[in-house]
């Protein structure tokens, strides 16, 4: 852990974030420095570490139960994300019976921040029941 946070620095955040978000201007100084704050908690960086370590593996240890989800499922992709492929999304959406993919265009990995006003109607319309499951959506 001492080693980890001897080399973490605002630095390392927006590298991540020019990795996650597709539209660089969203890399801002602003938005490094809260996140650089946050991973500042006591114990943030260990926890950090921890989960990139046990999502080693993890797509390939669950995927034979995501035929067993039988709950509405709303999978949500950024078409730009370079760290998880759209093929990834497009099998859970295969897998999941019922599922609806929905693509984000020019969105990298995190819609949410990246497309808030789009991931939000998206989730709205899903809980309405106005999407239809479909291989891929396009918003």
């Amino acid at each position: 852990e001492e080693y980890t946070q001897a080399f973490f620095g605002k630095w390392a955040i927006r590298f991540n974030q020019k990795q996650v978000f597709f539209d660089d201007d969203l890399v801002t100084d602003d938005r490094v420095t809260a996140y650089f704050d946050r991973l500042r908690t006591e114990n943030a960086i260990h926890a950090l570490v921890s989960t990139a370590r046990n999502l080693k593996g993890a797509f390939k240890r669950y995927e034979s139960r995501y035929a067993n989800i039988d709950k509405p499922t709303l999978i949500l992709w950024g078409e730009n994300d370079i760290w998880l492929s759209k093929e990834l999304g497009e099998k859970y959406q295969k897998a999941i019976s019922g599922s609806v993919f929905c693509v984000l265009p020019e969105c990298g990995h995190v819609p949410q921040e990246e497309k808030p006003l789009v991931t939000a109607g998206l989730m709205d319309d899903f809980l309405q029941g106005r999407l239809d499951p479909e291989p891929a959506r396009q918003p």
